[in-house]
């Protein structure tokens, strides 16, 4: 272990960070790996590296953190935990829909199992809370609601095993059967060892019981929602029968400052208490609808209006208008929105919960048998409810897998938090309403410390934990940005998070474009044709401008707005200009389209990414007619920026740092950057599979990139092809650097929870290096491995309001490693990007191998440098591009799904199990950009 742990640079650092036998290290690496990285044999446990001290550049800068210290005495040297068991005792009478929902899910994560069920928490916490008021000695044990307990002390009649009586979440009272058994006690000397650093074991059982204690009093008070509690009071409405509630975030983290808890103001969307007809007529915006957002100054948007830009909100919804059936697409709008909402029943005389699965026909078609005779749902309600329906036409509510069928105006919609995507429109209210200040946002933090009372919880009290009253000050340092390059030799300094680039030129500017075309899907309203022409005409000066090459007057042509023909229909124009066109075949098409509806786009993507391999641009119709001229050519710079690198050209690169201590030792010879990312079908959606991304770098400069993708179980979030896709950007990178690998990979990955670090480090790791065994036995490139997050709750602002931006966030280029980072591991946090608008989130990088043995400084510049060259803009921007970039191909590929449920947009690649096929790109796209 020693040895491996040397090989992968935990002993043996200097007091810079590197280890001073660079040559050895390598032969060392080369020798185990020539050992037991064979594919197939025993991999060892890798261990991440430890801290190579703290970086030093830069300018000092003084930060209020959103976290506070805690400090624990506890009452006893150790802490029991037990498991918990509960079951119910059937009665024969009938329970709620949510066992119903447990037992299908039986053995899955998120509830207790119980033999042969799964209890919601509801019922878990009022059998404990029973168990609390007949068992003195267990007055502070507090319990997940799932599986597990603690107490600050033993209990001295565990085991138990107990018969209780408690209400359900209908309200009615059943009788459980309680079983406590002792399976554990964990030492509190474990922390103490491992801030002092005996032992690399973090103590996470012990943090995740103190984090259970300080979540028990806000989880009686609150909704809890994870690690977050929201209030209905002063929610906000978000359209289709959501509104935003307000809450906060709270976690025990290890930080160097000791154990700190992270508050944090947070928002979501719950659904408001209504009929489910109501709800559905709000989705398909058949209500009267609320007002617009006011306009500047608080203004109020009409009826149904659009208000001006500004802080208001819109006026109250107008009348529910309830139409009389529904269309097929009315039907499926409702299909996709509704599955895995919660609703109750109040026609047999009692409340039953239950949770929709799907849509039947309509009440008057959809008939089962009773008694032995054909019996339609709107009969059956008439006759055994005497219940006469006001739309037998709509389609009726499933649930219980198909065996109950319940007419929509029967079913009322609890308050409950919404677990589906949200629609565009709420999504843009969404960050309107939870777009503050970083000044507001930590007074909110603050204000959920208050809301928590650490110093009158009993809880917190029993089990000798304090938490501090003011939040952490944290010392951080703004590194200085890198030079960015473009054509003819010409630099621009970046200032505050972006940089001057007009009178420039693209680094290198991509293919000619010299067949082309312009395909309208709009009418003559949105997009008439001499502002199409003016349009075109403003791109093309500007590109040339760039240093573009672009023909002039390319044909134009309207195409119905319909997805199931877009193809077949840009496949026509396509065989139009080809027949016309002097030059080669077809090469690109400007696409504009009249809003973002999804299925469109879909079809338009496939065609071109995977049919035709030809490159298309999509715009929205809007931008056509833009008055303001530095708007337009700002849009059409943007616009160009795309086009460019979709068109195999580089648009800028950021230079590396000159000063000796920067030098990175991988880059004296070839080296790849990886990006990596999986995303996950929405919640509720089974049939899909999740979609694994990869994109490497293949040049210097990382300025141009090629990626490929493959598709997985919707449960997995380790990248379980790695090595196919790893060999195959190899390859790649090999043919366009003239047969030469790279000596060097460096791996950002996103998407992993801290929980999950140690098991993507030990397959994701051990992958990479048995395909390049696979590639050639020889071949053994040192690789840096480095999680990059954006999904978490810590957050910054300069104590000195003039170090702010102008959004009142850390400038660009603040980087904080210590106080609140890891006691002992190689991470820290990084504002790469200006703020715009709310408060900005730091990425938290966390590196879990490295044979480049890298310094914090240099992890950290090479990290900011990275973030100003991205492709799309010209700013800084708040992830390194190849992981930006692995995002947007994940989500591109679910473009390319062959399906004929067009309007879900998952993707699905061939994966076991799965009936849909994700179709493979064109190979003139395998070396592009297309998903920029």
């Amino acid at each position: 272990c020693t040895i491996l742990r040397y090989c992968f640079g935990e002993v043996g650092r200097d007091s810079g960070g590197r280890s001073g036998k660079g040559w050895l290290f390598a032969m060392a690496t080369s020798t185990l790996f020539s050992q037991v990285g064979e594919p197939g044999m025993g991999r060892p446990n890798l261990v991440p590296p430890s801290r190579p001290g703290v970086g030093k550049l830069g300018r000092k800068i003084v930060l209020t953190s959103n976290h506070w210290k805690v400090k624990v005495n506890p009452t006893s040297r150790a802490l029991p935990m037990y498991t918990v068991e509960v079951k119910r005792i059937r009665s024969g009478e009938t329970h709620s829909e949510a066992a119903d929902e447990a037992e299908k899910t039986k053995g899955k994560k998120g509830g207790v199992r119980l033999g042969s069920a799964l209890l919601p928490k509801i019922i878990n916490r009022a059998v404990i809370e029973e168990f609390r008021k007949v068992t003195p000695e267990a007055k502070f044990v507090v319990y997940d609601d799932r599986s597990l307990m603690t107490s600050p002390k033993e209990l001295p009649g565990a085991p138990y095993s107990l018969k209780l009586k408690a209400k359900d979440d209908d309200g009615k009272e059943d009788e459980f059967e309680l079983n406590i058994r002792k399976v554990a006690d964990f030492a509190i000397d474990q922390v103490e060892n491992f801030f002092q650093g005996s032992t690399t074991e973090s103590p996470k059982e012990l943090i995740m019981a103190w984090d259970l204690v300080l979540r028990h009093s806000p989880s009686r008070k609150f909704v809890a929602v994870g690690s977050s509690f929201y209030r209905p009071d002063g929610s906000q409405p978000l359209g289709e029968g959501c509104s935003a509630w307000r809450g906060f975030y709270q976690s025990i983290r290890p930080t160097q400052s000791f154990m700190t808890v992270n508050l944090d103001e947070n928002y979501t969307a719950f659904y408001d208490e209504q009929p489910l007809v109501e709800l559905c007529c709000q989705i398909l915006g058949e209500s009267g609808g609320g007002g617009g957002r006011g306009g500047r100054g608080g203004g109020r948007g009409g009826d149904r209006g659009r208000g001006g830009r500004g802080g208001g909100f819109g006026g109250p919804s107008g009348p529910i208008l309830v139409p009389h059936d529904l269309g097929p697409a009315q039907t499926q709008k409702l299909k996709e929105n509704l599955r895995g909402v919660r609703f109750r029943t109040k026609h047999t005389g009692q409340q039953i919960s239950y949770v929709i699965e799907g849509l039947g026909r309509s009440a008057l078609n959809e008939e089962f048998d009773v008694d032995g005779r054909k019996v339609s749902v709107a009969q059956y309600f008439r006759e055994k409810y005497q219940i006469g329906l006001k739309y037998p036409n709509w389609p009726v509510i499933k649930a219980k897998r198909g065996r109950v069928m319940i007419p929509a105006e029967l079913c009322f919609i609890p308050q409950h938090r919404r677990n589906n995507l949200l629609s565009p429109q709420m999504t843009a209210t969404m960050i309107r309403v939870a777009a503050t200040r970083p000044d507001l946002r930590l007074r909110g933090a603050s204000e959920a410390h208050r809301i928590a009372n650490f110093a009158q919880d009993d809880f917190a009290k029993a089990y000798g934990i304090q938490v501090n009253n003011q939040p952490i000050a944290v010392n951080g340092r703004v590194i200085n940005a890198p030079r960015v390059l473009y054509g003819d030799s010409k630099e621009s300094q970046p200032s505050k998070g972006s940089w001057q680039a007009r009178g420039v030129k693209a680094l290198t500017p991509g293919d000619s474009i010299t067949s082309w075309g312009v395909a309208s899907f709009c009418d003559e309203r949105d997009a008439p044709n001499p502002a199409i022409l003016n349009f075109v005409g403003n791109l093309i000066r500007t590109g040339r401008e760039l240093g573009l090459k672009i023909s002039d007057r390319p044909p134009i042509e309207r195409i119905r707005p319909n997805a199931a023909t877009a193809a077949s229909d840009l496949e026509k124009f396509r065989v139009s200009l080809d027949r016309t066109s002097r030059g080669p075949p077809t090469q690109f098409l400007l696409v504009i389209k009249r809003d973002q509806e999804g299925s469109l786009y879909n079809a338009i993507k496939r065609w071109g990414d995977c049919l035709t391999g030809i490159t298309t641009q999509v715009m929205l119709s809007k931008h056509i007619g833009e008055q303001n001229p530095n708007r337009a050519r700002q849009y059409c710079e943007n616009l160009l920026l795309k086009i460019n690198a979709k068109m195999n050209g580089r648009n800028f690169a950021a230079s590396p740092y000159t000063e000796q201590s920067l030098r990175l030792p991988f880059e004296t010879a070839p080296f790849m950057v990886l990006g990596a990312d999986v995303t996950h079908p929405p919640p509720g959606v089974k049939k899909f599979p999740s979609i694994a991304a990869m994109i490497g770098s293949m040049d210097r400069w990382m300025a141009r990139h090629v990626g490929t993708y493959r598709s997985q179980d919707s449960t997995q979030e380790i990248l379980v092809s790695v090595q196919d896709m790893f060999h195959e950007l190899v390859s790649r990178f090999t043919h366009e650097n003239r047969g030469i690998r790279p000596r060097s990979i460096i791996m950002l990955r996103d998407g992993v929870s801290e929980g999950q670090f140690r098991e993507v480090m030990n397959r994701e790791v051990w992958s990479l290096r048995e395909a390049c065994i696979k590639i050639d036995p020889n071949y053994k490139p040192r690789m840096t491995y480095a999680v990059v997050q954006k999904r978490h709750h810590t957050r910054l602002c300069p104590v000195d309001r003039n170090e702010c931006d102008k959004s009142g966030n850390a400038p660009a280029g603040t980087v904080v490693d210590t106080e609140i980072c890891h006691p002992r591991e190689f991470d820290f946090y990084l504002y790469s990007h200006a703020g715009l608008q709310g408060t900005s989130r730091p990425a938290h990088y966390h590196v879990l191998h490295d044979e480049n043995q890298l310094t914090a400084d240099q992890m950290q510049h090479f990290a900011f440098r990275l973030c100003h060259s991205y492709a799309r803009v010209a700013r800084s921007v708040s992830l390194p591009p190849a992981t930006y970039y692995a995002h947007l191909l994940a989500f591109r590929a679910r473009c390319f799904v062959e399906s004929d449920e067009e309007n879900t947009s998952q993707a699905s690649s061939g994966s076991s199990g799965s009936a849909l096929n994700v179709a493979r790109v064109h190979d003139t796209m395998r070396g592009r950009m297309y998903f920029v």
